[in-house]
């Protein structure tokens, strides 16, 4: 397709676990081998180039008052343009902020809004009186993938005989971390190290964590690093206890360890629910005793985990791999293309 494609973004660097910002870099690299996308940053790009492209496409980009005046002045210019708006969020009614956002969908200020989620989809066809595209996110599976899990827990330093746990995010009120350390309270087994990979966490946050570690007695680690594969197969067990997604959904956390062929605990939502089957691909919970057992199930070797390995990277290649999302993407942009 001769089409010329922007992407607008926040930002395109690190850190690797900024949900909006991989969904965007995962797109580009599965649209980039078919046609022209260039890619725009905040504070970087005069928004007035956007004259010159068929395809404006908003991942992150602040949506201001400055940007909305751009844009409407972009359509004024050049009515050919299509402005495509990925909303990959449920807080769209949360807040004054995103109730501005929720009025300007209304408006249909966008040409086209991108949806990763049926649930998602369905929420702002409701909206909008308008139905959204359903494009899942693709999962560059190529790299995520399985690593021997001796060497990756050597070059993390792991110890070797213990269990360890893993949680990877920021902190905030739909992220129940208290389940976790619930579950691990009065464990039964002394052998577990609970992992963290935090970005974006305040101090009175990790303050909170430190002292709740010290209240069930469980080894607390920080971890840094940069290759996640490294640290989704040095782990036993990744914990995604989030009640409700703020970013990209379904979480590409869960997507990404299960493509490593980690084994995932997720709490059940209406989202986790339709990515793991429980203790086939992965484990569901929705109390502290549930998660408890898992871990003691985990910790024991109770169960064919090697199978359930096997089968979690097997439904991320299914549903997420990039071969065949990417059909769904070019299908969508031939659409777009048609209709101008």
């Amino acid at each position: 397709m001769d089409l010329r494609v922007a992407f607008l973004v926040e930002s395109w660097g690190e850190p690797w676990n900024e949900g909006y910002k991989n969904l965007a870099k995962y797109v580009y690299e599965i649209l980039k081998k078919h046609l022209n996308v260039e890619v725009l940053e905040k504070g970087r790009t005069d928004l007035s180039k956007l004259k010159n492209y068929d395809i404006a496409w908003i991942f992150n980009y602040p949506e201001n008052a400055k940007t909305f005046l751009n844009l409407l002045n972009l359509k004024r210019i050049n009515k050919e343009v299509k402005i495509v708006k990925e909303v990959a969020k449920r807080e769209l009614d949360v807040g004054f902020k995103s109730k501005v956002k929720t009025i300007l969908l209304r408006r249909k200020l966008w040409d086209i809004v991108i949806t990763t989620t049926d649930l998602l989809k369905l929420e702002l066809t409701r909206l909008t009186g308008k139905q959204p595209f359903l494009l899942p996110p693709p999962i560059p599976v190529g790299y995520f993938k399985p690593l021997n899990k001796n060497e990756a827990r050597e070059l993390l330093e792991f110890e070797k005989d213990k269990i360890h746990i893993g949680y990877m995010g920021t902190i905030n009120k739909y992220r129940k971390l208290g389940i976790i350390f619930e579950a691990l309270k009065n464990a039964e087994l002394k052998n577990i190290v609970l992992t963290m990979a935090l970005t974006n966490v305040q101090e009175k946050d990790l303050s909170s964590i430190l002292r709740e570690s010290r209240e069930v007695r469980i080894p607390l680690r920080f971890i840094k690093t940069h290759d996640v594969r490294t640290l989704f197969s040095a782990l036993d067990l990744v914990v995604y206890p989030v009640e409700r997604e703020g970013g990209v959904e379904p979480p590409l956390t869960v997507l990404e360890a299960m493509s490593c062929g980690t084994q995932v605990a997720a709490l059940r939502t209406l989202i986790t629910e339709k990515i793991i089957q429980d203790h086939q691909d992965g484990f569901l919970f929705s109390t502290p005793q549930e998660l408890k057992t898992i871990i003691r199930e985990v910790s024991e070797d109770t169960m064919d985990k090697s199978k359930i390995s096997v089968n979690a990277r097997k439904k991320i290649l299914e549903k997420f791999g990039p071969e065949k999302v990417e059909k769904a993407y070019l299908e969508f942009l031939r659409i777009l293309h048609s209709e101008g």
